[in-house]
This record gives structure tokens, sequence and C-alpha cells, in this order.
């Protein structure tokens, strides 16, 4: 799960320095977001392991790259039609 992304670019006028160690006025809200969404996906794991998890869960669709290097075959890409 995740949280937010920098900005890899200052904004005009901001220099590097202070878009990477300024003020990051987002940050708590952040940490609570990602508790209040994370706990539940941790809890629905906990809850179904042995039901739903235990055995492993086998995708429905292709996972992997465009290549197909992980075996299967991609559903995208310029051979996908």
């Amino acid at each position: 799960m995740r949280t937010a992304s920098d900005f890899d670019r200052p904004y005009q006028g901001q220099s590097a320095a202070d878009n990477l160690f300024g003020e990051t006025p987002g940050f708590e809200p952040a940490l609570s977001n990602i508790y209040l969404a994370g706990v539940k996906v941790v809890e629905g794991v906990v809850n179904s392991w042995e039901q739903t998890f235990e055995q492993g869960v086998q995708p429905t669709t292709y996972i992997g790259d465009i290549l197909g290097s992980l075996g299967g075959t991609p559903d995208f890409g310029s051979g996908s039609t």
C-alpha cells in the first residue's frame, strides 16, 4: 500500500533542497489514512487466511510482462489482438 508520492521537480521558484527537505503537511494525514485502510486489509487477510489465502490465490488474468517471460500469454501489447 502507498500513501503518496513526492514530486520529482520543485515548482517554479522553489529550490531543489526545499523540495526535498521542506515541510510536508500531508505526512501525518497520510499516515493516518494508510493505517485506516491498511488495518482493514490485514484484518481481511488474517480472518480469511484458511479459507482463501493458505493454499494460494490463482490469478484470473495475465500476470507478467509484455514479453510473456513469466509464462502465459499477455493480454496487452502488440500481440494481444
